[in-house]
């Protein structure tokens, strides 16, 4: 399974939306976005997410037969001179079918390498739902260590109530 750099045009952008829109509908406590609001943007907005910049860029995994992806992940680096020495890695997701595979390694040793060698950043940081102990303990084996939690960073609507979930906030320092 190869990792490419998708590009904003109409096949990457078909590409993120299916697997973006399975992530946000099958995992909805692991992402800050909601399904609703995904599906409601424009594609000229989602182009924009994906777009290939200096700084940013949005890496998946082709399956086996080079059509789909089944695992992406993307990258920004913080804007403004207090805060562009940080990167930020976002939207990790693999397909449940494909999981068990090492791809959440595989993508997230393709990310940090491409941050490191295109990229100049200090540190790479992110935010994993608590209780997601097998992204946190990936995260650890790369290197990222937990510096903060944040309290009911995420509500879900669960029928009438909604339910809260904290945010581990972890860090990999690159210098």
């Amino acid at each position: 399974m190869e990792l490419l750099v998708l590009d904003d045009d109409d096949l990457g952008l078909a590409r993120f939306k299916k697997l973006r829109g399975e992530a946000l509908a099958k995992a909805p406590e692991a992402f800050g976005a909601s399904l609703d609001d995904f599906l409601n943007e424009s594609d000229q907005f989602l182009r924009g997410q994906i777009k290939k910049e200096s700084n940013r860029f949005v890496l998946a995994i082709l399956d086996e037969n080079g059509s789909d992806i089944c695992a992406m992940g993307g990258f920004f680096r913080r804007k403004g001179k207090k805060l562009e020495h940080k990167g930020v890695i976002w939207g990790v997701y693999v397909t449940p079918t494909k999981r068990g595979k090492g791809l959440a390694a595989k993508l997230m040793q393709g990310l940090i390498s491409k941050v490191k060698s295109d990229v100049d950043v200090e540190a790479i940081q992110l935010t994993v739902s608590e209780g997601n102990e097998p992204a946190i303990r990936l995260y650890e084996r790369l290197g990222f260590k937990a510096y903060g939690r944040e309290e009911r960073a995420l509500r879900l609507s669960k029928e009438e109530n909604f339910v809260y979930l904290d945010e581990v906030m972890m860090e990999l320092r690159l210098k």
